[in-house]
């Protein structure tokens, strides 16, 4: 079983290295195709491909260098990676970009205790072969991505299970967030890795061109406007935001289009969470009818992002209006014991937290504005489990406030 680590880079000088290291167990060969330059006599000022062929010959791994001339399509540069790498004998792809880390037991990262995280080459083989097995060949892996973020400068963690690894013969479709051209079975992997590009570079800008040129090529793609949505709401451009988040919202509605419960709900809480920031009266009486029909809809029952969010809202939503709207003061803790009550489980998507120790914080916020400090500090314990650092500090406050 010959498995190649295929990539396409540019300008990765930062994290190539790390990643090569992470996945050097996992893999038999390195094939990597630089989409930066395709002239040798052209001096390179980023050391990327010098990094690769070094920590290549360091490893002992044979390490294969393509270059792609690239033409606006993230989907033929993979393609070429997987051409390549079928010529050096793969039989198996795995795919990563050069700021993803694979996790094991050699290179341990700090990740949630409620995820089993660390896999091996042994591990990797078991699961290809019980899927072609099952599934005849006719399989796409997921690797499950712990996606660094920098939220109000707190470190937080979000999951996603992204298509990773296959057998030879896949390609790729979409200039831009690109997905496996095949309607095989999708299946969550054994493995698992640390993606930190968030915390140095907001690729969003960059996307934008590539996603308009998307959604003008298939206006009726949920996909694409979501994603539009979401590299325009990350630059700042709001309310296109919003319009581009309601076009996806009316698509994943119609009877014809039918996405995975996955799709629509992690498409519908972003757009929620765009209309909260948004403040208006009217982005709230929004958000609350896309909350009020979420509630209905059994694909959130064990969503804790959905009903953290909605824990979140409600506070805002009364305050907005206390007179009118206290009436739902009660869906505040509610929501958030809900979250736990659902926990953090064995989900494909979402914000680590939200169904353990984010929820706990919260609600220790809740019975200390309530003045209910027995159980807020018991919260916050609960928390600070975790090493939830927002918790930690509001103990060491109480207690230097009793103290005194």
């Amino acid at each position: 079983m010959k498995i190649n680590l295929s990539m396409i880079v540019k300008n990765e000088e930062r994290s190539v290295r790390r990643c090569l290291l992470a996945a050097a167990d996992f893999v038999d060969a390195f094939v990597v195709v630089d989409t930066g330059s395709t002239d040798k006599t052209v001096e390179i000022t980023d050391k990327t491909v010098e990094i690769i062929e070094q920590t290549g010959k360091e490893l002992g791994k044979p390490t294969h260098i393509g270059h792609f001339q690239w033409i606006d399509d993230f989907a033929a540069a993979r393609n070429y990676a997987l051409e390549l790498s079928e010529r050096y004998g793969a039989e198996y792809h795995l795919m990563l970009d050069a700021d993803e880390y694979l996790l094991s037991d050699k290179y341990p990262e700090t990740v949630p205790k409620t995820q089993n995280t660390h896999a091996d080459r042994q591990v990797l083989e078991k699961f290809i072969t019980r899927m072609n097995e099952k599934y005849h060949g006719e399989w796409i892996g997921c690797v499950g991505r712990f996606n660094l973020q920098n939220v109000q400068g707190v470190t937080e963690q979000t999951l996603d299970f992204s298509t990773r690894f296959f057998p030879k013969g896949v390609r790729y479709s979409g200039i831009i967030h690109e997905q496996p051209d095949v309607t095989w079975q999708f299946v969550a992997g054994p493995i698992f890795a640390e993606h930190d590009g968030y915390l140095h570079q907001n690729k969003s800008e960059r996307n934008l061109p590539y996603l308009k040129k998307a959604v003008m090529k298939d206006p009726e793609d949920a996909y694409f406007h979501y994603q539009y949505a979401v590299a325009l709401d990350a630059t700042e451009h709001q309310a296109e935001a919003a319009e581009e988040y309601d076009r996806f919202y009316t698509l994943i509605r119609k009877d014809a289009v039918k996405p995975t419960p996955e799709f629509y709900t992690t498409g519908t809480l972003s757009y929620l969470q765009l209309l909260y920031r948004m403040d208006s009266v009217e982005s709230l009486k929004r958000a609350k009818h896309i909350a009020d029909e979420a509630e209905n809809n059994s694909d959130y029952q064990a969503d804790p992002d959905f009903w953290f969010f909605r824990g979140m809202f409600y506070m805002k939503y009364v305050l907005k209006d206390t007179k009118k709207n206290i009436g739902y003061l009660h869906c505040i803790p509610e929501s958030y014991q809900y979250c736990l009550k659902i926990g953090e489980g064995h989900r494909l998507h979402g914000e680590i937290g939200t169904g353990s120790f984010r929820a706990q914080y919260n609600l220790g916020l809740w019975y200390e504005l309530n003045g209910q400090m027995k159980l807020a500090t018991e919260f916050y314990k609960q928390a600070a489990e975790y090493q939830y650092e927002p918790a930690k500090a509001r103990l060491s406050q109480i207690t230097e406030a009793d103290q005194n």
